[in-house]
């Protein structure tokens, strides 16, 4: 989180505070037979802390410090409130869950256990305290305090139902702000990503073109010279061509990822696809021959509404990956079957599959572990699947293979 997103999410916070405490508050004088001085006072106070919080905020200095400083005044004053509206019978009891709340947006989303477990405590010792009369009557402003006539077994309850209260509201705190966290994450490295596409765009579009001048310069140097240069040169000669090449494949491949295309959907069917792709990179001199396929396809050809030639671009990727996995030999796996308003596509091999951490970042652009990928392909799968308004799922063990899963559906809106 920056220090600009952090600075606003406090001033919002010291607002919305100002704001819920000033009204729960106003409507006591409704609820409550008390002293008004007594509420008018907290009033004050909160309004005087609150211009003390947004001139610290203000220094953009401790903010941590800040942070934690508001939440264990604003339990003091809730627990104050609590004490002067009937003790553990206070329509109050459970205001605790604003603080709850608030650590675990603010700070961390584990905070929020730590301050539910002070609350709790706060309040079990209130509670305890006006039932065996600890606490001085002049502090129980509140008129008669029923709670003090109240049994054991009342007491236990009245504070066993506030505690369960206070560690779902943590549970509920720490998984929704752990998601939005994570959701945030996802959106910033998405900005991050489509910037780092716009420059790197433009770099390819404004370096491909003099590339391939030169790259078609030396394929006609080493087409006219190939009589004349021999041994090391000609070997040379042949690199500069071929490196020539594979920065082209990589310079397309980069304007490609970068630009948004409108998908043509026609009626295609998927096996049809498959094998056409199959028979493609089976034939590739560049892959192992020894790669046994196994095809469990349905009856009847499925027809599904998708652009065909990016969608060919899919499993050629895919099934590349799967080929380049099992450099030796092995299994290529494919099915497909339709299940409900989806059509499944399975793509597993027994290579030799993936670590946790390197599935973590499968999809990353310019992300790859191989020598001379661009980190590309499968970022582009991501993106045509995406568009196709599929999903797709990756399982792979370190040794024994990986499983591609894509979930297309079958008719498009």
């Amino acid at each position: 989180m920056t220090l600009e997103h952090k600075i606003n999410r406090l001033r919002v916070f010291i607002m919305l505070r100002l704001f819920i405490v000033t009204f729960l508050l106003f409507m006591t004088q409704v609820v409550f037979e008390t002293d008004n001085l007594i509420f008018y006072y907290i009033i004050a106070f909160v309004c005087f802390l609150s211009i003390f919080y947004l001139g610290w905020l203000v220094t953009g200095r401790h903010l941590l410090l800040l942070t934690w400083t508001q939440i264990v005044v604003d339990i003091l004053l809730e627990t104050i409130l609590v004490l002067y509206t009937d003790g553990i019978d206070s329509s109050f009891a459970t205001i605790y869950v604003l603080s709850i709340i608030s650590a675990g947006i603010l700070i961390v989303p584990w905070a929020s256990f730590a301050v539910a477990a002070f609350c709790s405590f706060l309040f079990s010792v209130i509670a305890t305290a006006i039932h065996w009369g600890m606490i001085p009557k002049i502090l129980l402003v509140a008129g008669p305090v029923a709670s003090a006539a109240h049994d054991p077994l009342y007491l236990f309850y009245a504070i066993y139902v506030r505690i369960t209260i206070f560690v779902v509201v943590a549970v509920l705190t720490n998984y929704l702000t752990g998601t939005i966290l994570k959701l945030e994450e996802k959106i910033r490295i998405q900005k991050r990503l489509a910037f780092l596409g716009d420059v790197t765009s433009s770099i390819a579009h404004e370096i491909r073109n003099p590339l391939m001048a030169i790259s078609s310069s030396v394929e006609v140097l080493a087409h006219d010279l190939k009589d004349l240069v021999k041994g090391e040169t000609r070997q040379l000669m042949n690199a500069v061509v071929d490196e020539s090449e594979r920065l082209k494949r990589v310079f397309s491949q980069m304007l490609n990822y970068s630009k948004i295309e409108d998908l043509k959907l026609q009626e295609t069917s998927v096996q049809k696809l498959l094998d056409h792709v199959l028979l493609v990179v089976s034939h590739d001199k560049n892959l192992s021959r020894e790669v046994t396929i196994q095809k469990q396809y349905p009856d009847k050809q499925i027809q599904i509404e998708i652009d065909a030639e990016q969608m060919t671009d899919v499993f050629s990727n895919l099934i590349r990956n799967a080929y380049e996995a099992m450099p030796t030999g092995g299994k290529l796996h494919i099915r497909v079957r339709e299940n409900r308003n989806l059509v499944e596509v399975v793509i597993g091999d027994t290579g030799h599959g993936m670590d946790k951490r390197t599935l973590k970042s499968l999809f990353l652009p310019f992300k790859t572990t191989k020598s001379s990928g661009t980190g590309l392909g499968l970022a582009q799968v991501q993106k045509i699947v995406a568009l196709h308004e599929g999903k797709i799922h990756v399982s792979s063990q370190k040794g024994k293979g990986t499983q591609v899963t894509l979930y297309l559906k079958k008719e498009s809106d």
